[in-house]
This record gives C-alpha cells, sequence and structure tokens, in this order.
C-alpha cells in the first residue's frame, strides 16, 4: 500500500512542493506542530486543525525522501522521534487530564520501548526501518488525539477505544522489532 501511496502522490510532490523544502523539514514541522497545539489546545476546531497538519506533514516526508532520492537513516530515526514528541507531547501537555492516565502510560511507556529497541537492532546488524504496525499505530494515536480534541461527548468517548488499538498496533510493532532480533 504504502508503494501504491508513494507512486500516486510522487509526481505531484516533485511538481508543487519547492526544492528548498527538504524532506526532514517536513519531519520538523510535525514535531514543532506541538508547541502551537499546547496554546490551541481550548480551541477545539484549531487544535483539530493543528494535529491534521502534524499528521500531513508525516504523511508527505517519507514519500517526498523516496521521489527525490534523499532517503536516508538520519531522516528514518528523525521521523520517528518526531512520531513521539509530537504524540508524547500531546498527551502530556494537550490531552492528560482527559486521557486516563494508565492509557497514556502505555501509550508512552511503549513508544520508548521502540524508541529503544531501534539501537539495540542496528547493532545486532538488524534493519531498524519501521513496519506497517507502526505506522498504524502512529495514525491511530492521531486520530484518538483529534477524538479527544474535538471536545464533542461522542468523538471523545470513541477515543479510548481507538487508543487501545494503538495500544495492540504498538505491541504487535513491538512484537515484531523483537522477533527480528532473533
Amino acid at each position: 500500500m504504502a508503494q501504491f501511496f508513494d507512486q500516486a502522490i510522487s509526481r505531484p510532490l516533485l511538481i508543487f512542493v519547492p526544492e528548498w523544502i527538504h524532506p526532514n523539514d517536513l519531519t520538523v514541522a510535525r514535531a514543532t506542530c506541538l508547541l502551537p497545539l499546547i496554546e490551541a489546545r481550548s480551541y477545539p476546531t484549531l487544535a483539530v486543525s493543528i494535529v491534521i497538519l502534524s499528521a500531513v506533514f508525516d504523511l508527505l516526508d517519507g514519500p517526498l525522501a523516496r521521489a527525490r532520492g534523499q532517503v536516508s537513516q538520519f531522516g528514518a530515526v528523525l521521523d520517528a522521534t518526531a512520531d513521539k514528541v509530537f504524540i508524547i507531547g500531546a498527551l502530556l501537555f494537550v490531552v492528560g487530564d482527559r486521557v486516563p492516565l494508565f492509557v497514556a502510560g502505555t501509550i508512552i511507556a511503549l513508544d520508548v520501548i521502540l524508541t529503544l529497541i531501534r539501537p539495540i537492532k542496528k547493532w545486532r546488524g538488524k534493519l531498524s526501518d519501521a513496519n506497517q504496525w507502526g505506522a498504524t499505530k502512529v495514525w491511530l494515536q492521531s486520530i484518538g488525539l483529534i477524538f479527544v480534541l474535538t471536545q464533542n461527548e461522542f468523538l471523545a468517548g470513541l477515543s479510548l477505544p481507538t487508543f487501545a488499538l494503538a495500544i495492540m498496533f504498538a505491541t504487535l510493532s513491538l512484537a515484531e522489532h523483537i522477533r527480528d532480533l532473533s
């Protein structure tokens, strides 16, 4: 599916994204979306828009790097770091009072473990690339944040099942990384 998306979007990216915008710029922009999100947390429409913008940056940085032949290990690590900075920061500083501590804590703990396993895999000579479970986890985390930030009772109620699915996919991602080590 990622290959299909890359093929579908590479030409428009090459046409519409100026050369001076590097894929890593989009990655850094995702992480820096946390700062305006903290300020906008009381304004549902603005807060949701910022999460969507950060998700767009996350969606486009990889395909842009591949389309331009600018893929790097640094970019891959930066992408994973930006995801964690944004999601963990949002859980701690934006919606922490609206997400049960156990749920937020589990998401954060799994993200920290997933971050630590990459250098271990690299040290053991294994590929430390993200897997499909991790990508799905990040999208579910973003959707869960959106549900909470809407301040709509029905949608906020959907955030817990969404975060539970994110935890499940994080666990599957971790299991695949651990399996790769053996």
